[in-house]
């Protein structure tokens, strides 16, 4: 049997359709998720469930360019985020 790597964009559903996914978050990432609707909200007024800001992370990071061959652990996937982030707010 043989197998032949694909690109991503054509594995699993078209780019503009939806599905969904559940997430089992920690105590602590539900709270920090809680204080950080809280912060915003205070901020601007604005009413942002923990949801949209999944979303919008997730969002985020599709136009990130991470080198994905160096991400083996979920430790390695937040320090690349980090990197980006960083870079991100020195320009």
């Amino acid at each position: 049997m043989s197998t032949a790597a694909h690109p991503l964009h054509s594995i699993g559903p078209e780019a503009d359709s939806r599905c969904t996914v559940t997430l089992r978050l920690s105590n602590q990432a539900l709270v920090t998720l809680q204080l950080l609707t809280a912060e915003i909200r205070y901020r601007t007024g604005a009413s942002l469930s923990r949801s949209a800001i999944l979303r919008g992370l997730i969002q985020w990071m599709e136009t990130c360019e991470i080198d994905t061959r160096r991400i083996l652990s979920p430790e390695d996937l937040r320090d690349s985020l980090v990197l980006t982030l960083a870079g991100e707010g020195g320009s």
